[in-house]
């Protein structure tokens, strides 16, 4: 009799394909021994490979369900965790979800198994360097009234340390640069969103007024409208459909 053949779920890396993993387990029949992101692993002889379609409606009926089956705190440390900079993450907070709705609430008291200890772990370190770096972000501001500040966080920080400001600097306009991922979040005076940094502008630290005014547009010809709704510009970013599930955005 062969081995049974090992399943590996792939997706485009975002919290909803990540989410419509979960939605498949429960609605397709998807039960993957791996979970990995396009394009940042190896094919291996004899597995075979599911290519996840996002769905940003999946993804938020999967969240709802998590707050409302498991927990809030529960739907906070899957988020957190998952911004955690290890790519074994992903088994771990999908064994955390799947055991959670088996039981509830009472899921975080299961610290026996070890993806349980896991999540706790990384969405509690995710949420003090989030916590930390708040206070020690600090913006330049530039000759057209731009504030711009650098940041290179071990983890994916950057939504959380940008939901902050958002809060903090709400009638300023800012760019918050994470250098590490080449991404930057951009708030406008209203909202921000989260936007690979265009690969033609290089020298996004300078103080010239008219780099920074270059720099500044071309973020916001990115994220036009249309473009919003592109999950590979809003991969690190926590939907605000998200939002009113977890009770940190609720102060």
């Amino acid at each position: 009799m062969p081995d049974r053949t090992f399943v590996s779920a792939l997706f485009d890396g975002t919290f909803d394909g990540f989410l419509t993993i979960i939605h498949g387990h429960y609605y397709g029949a998807l039960n993957p021994d791996y979970i990995f992101e396009k394009g940042s692993f190896q094919q291996a002889l004899g597995a075979s490979y599911e290519d996840i379609l996002t769905d940003p409606d999946k993804s938020e009926k999967v969240f709802a369900a998590i707050r409302d089956k498991i927990s809030p705190d529960s739907a906070s440390s899957v988020y957190y965790s998952f911004l955690y900079s290890e790519a074994d993450r992903f088994m771990n907070i999908y064994r955390y979800i799947l055991l959670g709705f088996k039981i509830g609430a009472d899921v975080d008291r299961y610290m026996k198994y070890d993806y349980v200890f896991y999540v706790q772990r990384t969405a509690k370190y995710v949420g003090s360097e989030a916590h930390l770096l708040s206070g020690f972000v600090r913006f330049s501001e530039t000759k057209q009234g731009v504030l711009y500040s650098r940041i290179g966080p071990n983890n994916n920080v950057l939504p959380l340390v940008a939901n902050h400001f958002s809060d903090r600097l709400m009638n300023e306009q800012w760019i918050i640069h994470d250098e590490k991922r080449k991404l930057a979040a951009v708030y406008d005076g209203h909202e921000f969103v989260i936007s690979d940094v265009p690969d033609e502008i290089n020298a996004v630290d300078s103080e010239n007024e008219a780099e920074y005014r270059g720099l500044w547009h071309s973020f916001f010809n990115t994220i036009a409208v249309e473009s919003r709704v592109n999950p590979k510009l809003q991969r690190t970013h926590l939907p605000l459909r998200y939002r009113k599930y977890m009770s940190e955005f609720h102060q």
